[in-house]
């Protein structure tokens, strides 16, 4: 398991080159929470918010 790390610098590498630019990197956490707290609130460990908070949230 020791040797298994893959240095990015050695080989191309997709996903560290998407990842390496911040506004891509913010676009994949923010998917990434907002299927998370989908999921969790599908299997009832997140309380689905009311309506009316859930639009107060949105800009």
């Amino acid at each position: 398991m020791g040797n298994d790390s893959i240095d990015i610098n050695q080989q191309p590498n997709p996903i560290a080159e998407k990842l390496r630019d911040t506004a891509t990197l913010e676009k994949f956490v923010k998917q990434a929470v907002f299927e998370a707290v989908d999921r969790a609130q599908r299997l009832g460990f997140l309380p689905i918010p009311p309506q009316s908070e859930t639009e107060k949230r949105s800009p």
